[in-house]
């Protein structure tokens, strides 16, 4: 049943996008040049609003069930960058944020 709840809420999503991007480059549209910017620029929307929310809901999706990349638990010893964070015993010089 879960599966079926992330499907909907994630074409419900979808849905939302792209009615709301038709209607903010509609009402630029309209803005700009009345009911033919409306008319043209409505569809343009409706298009950008489609792929810019698909794309974003599906990097939500790869990210909540994605389970880290390579670097992920890795210390900044393991990376070769000790040196770099952390003070060495023998370190005199003191390290500023500027």
């Amino acid at each position: 049943m879960q599966g079926r709840v992330s499907i909907l809420k994630f074409l419900l999503t979808i849905v939302l996008g792209v009615i709301f991007g038709g209607l903010v480059f509609g009402g630029f549209g309209y803005l700009l040049s009345g009911t033919v910017g409306l008319l043209n620029m409505m569809p343009m929307g409706l298009i950008i609003g489609f792929f810019v929310t698909a794309i974003l809901e599906y990097a939500m999706y790869v990210k909540a069930n994605s389970y880290g990349g390579p670097l992920e638990g890795n210390t900044p010893k393991l990376v070769g960058e000790w040196w770099w964070f952390v003070k060495q015993p023998g370190d005199k010089k003191i390290k500023s944020d500027h």
